[in-house]
């Protein structure tokens, strides 16, 4: 049965650039950077010209006299914070990586010299033992009778593969307003196939049944479509357009097919799920119809230059943004410690797990659009990737937050949250829609130095000093799952609910290890479905918290 050989490989690269550092380096920029840290201007925005007073000629001399500098002040302002502007990106990071391994069982020739057979043209070959990943090696296996001739021996040669992208830009478009900028883009594949020897003819045959399988994840923006509204019939004006978008996405398939094949007709014929024409191969809920046109729709972008391939190569952007500088503002500082303002997006679009059909051959050739390969029970193309499902899932959490403390110990924050989860299933030809939007609104205050006398029995009392820290919690979640049927046109809610919760409480610290807290909670549901009932649970009370 021979022996299992197995190589691998590992690229890895990493680019780290502090461009801070770069522009220390050039004197204007410089120059530009230390006017910002003496002005008293919460962002370095250029403050605005002076108005000039006229009463009569002279003032209106001695005026234009003044403004003189004043102009030159303005206009050195204004190059200094456009010198900062355009200089905003302080560092960018990537990171890639590349793992990648090929293992071949059945291997006759034994190692004897760095991993190699000497006396057999050093099998398996250096490229091997250096890690290369190309398949040369069996054909050069095959030729120099390297491979196992036994009969019942069923081992598959197996390749694995994972890449992984990811870059940082941290952007500063002026003092204490932060932007973070994100990258990704991952992909895990695996193919395997079968070399089996043919006793008839002396021969080994391969490769046969093969197979590839893999992930699939990208960062996307899906932000245009993500507040799109819906009827009182939960009907999408997003879902129609993705319904819509499968005519120019199965005309464009149908052109690319005609130029490549030129035995495909491309022939208009009634689709069997809608009645409606399409061109032959490609019907209303084929594959390579349905998710350019769900990703057109959902990203809000053009059908007529939407790829075709479900592989996205281009990661978009996700961010993160904080300011921190309303609290430096004159008029504000006197009232506020610090005011915090945020917001993140980030937007997700996976393949769960795609998987070749043995039907679909091994060539360059069979991509999306230039396919030749039939279902022979819907008449349409086999994908050149099986795909089960595809998910857009995107998160503004939050969409905007507010964290204020004040100077007399009030604190409160402000926060409002909305995600989305779009899955196509290709089982079902369905798309299931989770909306979730929250309201969060939270208020505390310590009343500081506190005396409480206990009484410890009889006329002793003792007493205790310390804060009181009360704080009140609300918030509304809104959560619904709409199930939509592409065939059938049917927007139906499956789950979902309107919560409504108030959380109020007080703590008191006897001592470090004995906290006195008054409670009182209250949650309040509404679904959205008739197979559930309103409910409301409501609990107060006291604890006592002992920490030993």
């Amino acid at each position: 049965l021979g022996n299992d050989i197995e190589n691998s490989r590992r690229v890895s690269a990493t680019a780290n650039f502090s461009l801070n550092t770069l522009y220390t380096k050039v004197p204007f920029i410089k120059k530009a950077y230390e006017a910002q840290k003496k002005s008293n201007s919460f962002s370095g925005v250029p403050t605005r010209l002076p108005k000039k007073e006229e009463k009569n000629t002279k003032d209106t001399l001695s005026s234009t006299k003044d403004s003189i500098p004043a102009i030159n002040k303005f206009l050195k302002e204004a190059l200094n914070y456009t010198l900062r502007f355009i200089t905003c990106v302080k560092t960018v990071s990537i990171n890639y990586n590349l793992n990648e391994g090929t293992s071949i069982p059945g291997f006759m020739p034994v190692a004897k010299w760095l991993g190699t057979t000497p006396d057999d043209k050093f099998a398996p070959g250096f490229g091997f033992v250096f890690g290369s990943q190309s398949m040369d090696i069996m054909e050069r296996a095959i030729t120099n009778s390297w491979l196992s001739t036994d009969t019942m021996f069923n081992s598959a040669m197996m390749q694995k593969s994972t890449e992984n992208i990811n870059a940082q830009i941290k952007v500063e478009p002026f003092k204490d307003f932060n932007i973070d900028i994100s990258f990704k883009r991952n992909q895990s594949e695996q193919f395997t196939c079968y070399y089996k020897y043919d006793a008839a003819t002396g021969m080994l045959n391969g490769p046969l049944s093969p197979l590839r399988t893999g992930r699939y994840s990208i960062s996307i923006i899906a932000l245009p479509t993500l507040f799109a509204a819906m009827d009182d019939n939960n009907v999408s004006s997003v879902f129609q357009t993705f319904l819509e978008n499968r005519d120019e996405i199965a005309r464009r398939l149908a052109s690319s097919n005609a130029a490549a094949n030129p035995d495909y007709s491309g022939m208009m014929i009634a689709d069997s799920a809608t009645g409606k024409l399409y061109p032959d191969g490609y019907g209303a809920l084929s594959q390579q119809v349905l998710i350019p046109a769900f990703l057109a729709a959902y990203t809000g972008s053009n059908p007529s230059t939407q790829s075709l391939s479900p592989f996205i190569k281009m990661p978009m952007p996700n961010w993160k943004i904080s300011y921190t500088g309303l609290s430096k503002l004159d008029w504000v500082k006197k009232w506020a410690n610090s005011i915090t303002i945020s917001s993140n997006y980030s937007g997700d679009y996976n393949i769960g797990a795609f998987t070749s059909d043995t039907r679909v051959p091994l060539d360059d050739r069979y991509d999306y659009g230039t396919e030749w390969v039939r279902n022979q029970i819907s008449n349409n193309f086999i994908a050149k990737d099986v795909i089960d499902q595809i998910t857009i899932s995107e998160q503004l959490s939050p969409l905007f937050k507010a964290d204020i403390n004040l100077k007399n110990s009030f604190q409160t924050n402000i926060e409002i949250r909305k995600e989305r989860t779009l899955s196509l299933s290709f089982a079902n030809s369905q798309v299931t829609e989770v909306n979730r939007t929250s309201y969060v609104l939270g208020a505390g205050y310590r009343f500081k130095d506190v005396e409480i006398n206990v009484r410890m029995g009889g006329e002793n009392t003792r007493k205790f000093k310390s804060d009181i820290l009360l704080k009140a919690d609300m918030s509304v979640n809104i959560n619904r799952t709409i199930l939509r049927k592409i065939d059938q046109n049917v927007n139906l809610v499956s789950s979902g609910s309107k919560v409504f919760t108030l959380n109020l409480s007080g703590e008191y610290s006897l001592t470090e290890q004995i906290i006195l807290k008054a409670y009182f909670e209250m949650t309040s549901n509404t679904p959205y479905v008739s197979n559930s009932y309103p409910n409301s649970t409501t609990q107060g009370g006291f604890s006592v918290r002992l920490t030993l």
